[in-house]
């Protein structure tokens, strides 16, 4: 038996068929890009919780900043939530090898 995980090539492709469409429609309707949507509706869950981009490139880096100009409002949150629970987690957190050292007593 294989067990992918959650970030192997396959299971990426099975996540982003649905994260893609749902994305790229906000997109256009908010003019941004799904890496400012991302941050943005991050920041709209709690007010504890902060998005921490990753990158290397300035380009990127610059992107990710746009998404102080993207408003959500409520509905969009819930919109963004309905389409998200709505997607099938393919793949474990992490390969076999990694579970073994994880404390899984939580």
């Amino acid at each position: 038996m294989r067990i992918l995980h959650q970030h192997s090539t396959d299971a990426l492709l099975a996540h982003w068929t649905h994260t893609d469409r749902f994305v790229h429609c906000r997109r256009r309707q908010k003019s941004a890009t799904p890496a400012q949507i991302s941050p943005t509706w991050l920041l709209g869950q709690k007010p504890f919780i902060v998005p921490i981009p990753g990158t290397r490139n300035i380009d990127h880096l610059s992107e990710n900043l746009g998404a102080i100009n993207v408003q959500l409002t409520p509905a969009d949150l819930c919109e963004i939530d309905t389409a998200v629970s709505k997607i099938k987690v393919h793949g474990g957190r992490m390969n076999e090898e990694q579970m073994k050292v994880v404390d899984q007593t939580a």
